[in-house]
């Protein structure tokens, strides 16, 4: 009788540490997260995941895009994961190596890195006339690069083309701190703090690189508003609340 009490007591505390992981995760979140309430806003840039464990925010951006009136060309900037190439920015895109200086061309290094291969795939399903293709930033790269690719991404993306960061948030860590860390890290977008954000570390963010060039290609084109869509967390999206290592993730859209 006792065992069986003692085995009840313990499903329920796992249960109650269930929701409360689930709470920590979601509901600071939930509020403010929504859709574009302007039927004519044509998204110009987005944040999303290279997880496919969180396939489902890449299609939800994908279905987005796919009601602009048209996108000739996507490019996705994210974290050069195993720092290879010969350079500090890597591409698949041969009309960014036009210069051959600031830009290293190498399709099959570019292809490998799932920040260019994840949400690529699922972005062509939806996207299928479109141009998609990727910068790799090594977290060496330069503030001086880094104003030198904003501009050459204008050039190329013009005012119809979609620039999308491809960045996964706090990283092995338990959902709370994941959760606490998210909170930091969103008050930094919201507020487009690149000098924060380059601070921070994988326990943050995989690429605070990716991130000032997105920011900094938001402010060269005057691109103003923000929606954030929705954040989720691998513990949650796997059922799995008690797990030591987790991974964040943001999908946001601007226009």
């Amino acid at each position: 009788m006792q065992k069986r009490l003692k085995k009840t007591k313990i499903l329920l505390l796992r249960l109650l540490s269930v929701s409360f992981c689930l709470l920590i995760g979601g509901i600071i979140w939930s509020i403010g997260f929504g859709d574009i309430k302007n039927n004519k806003a044509e998204i110009k840039a987005a944040i999303v995941t290279h997880h496919l464990v969180a396939e489902e925010m890449m299609m939800d951006l994908g279905n987005r895009l796919a009601k602009n009136t048209n996108i000739p060309r996507v490019i996705l900037i994210g974290p050069n994961h195993d720092e290879v190439g010969g350079g500090h920015l890597l591409t698949n895109d041969i009309d960014l190596y036009s210069n051959g200086k600031l830009i290293t061309f190498d399709k099959i290094l570019t292809n490998k890195d799932h920040a260019c291969y994840a949400p690529e795939s699922v972005l062509k399903k939806y996207l299928p006339k479109t141009i998609i293709s990727c910068v790799l930033v090594s977290s060496r790269t330069t503030p001086k690069e880094i104003d030198e690719l904003v501009l050459e991404l204008k050039n190329l993306l013009g005012k119809d083309g979609v620039l999308v960061a491809s960045v996964d948030f706090s990283h092995y860590l338990p959902i709370q701190q994941a959760s606490q860390n998210d909170t930091l890290t969103w008050e930094d977008i919201k507020s487009q703090n690149t000098v924060s954000l380059l601070k921070k570390g994988n326990h943050f963010l995989d690429s605070p690189k990716t991130m000032a060039i997105l920011f900094a290609y938001l402010k060269l084109r005057n691109i103003v508003n923000m929606l954030p869509i929705k954040h989720l967390n691998s513990a949650q999206i796997l059922n799995i609340p008690d797990s030591p290592s987790t991974t964040s993730y943001f999908e946001v859209v601007y226009w």
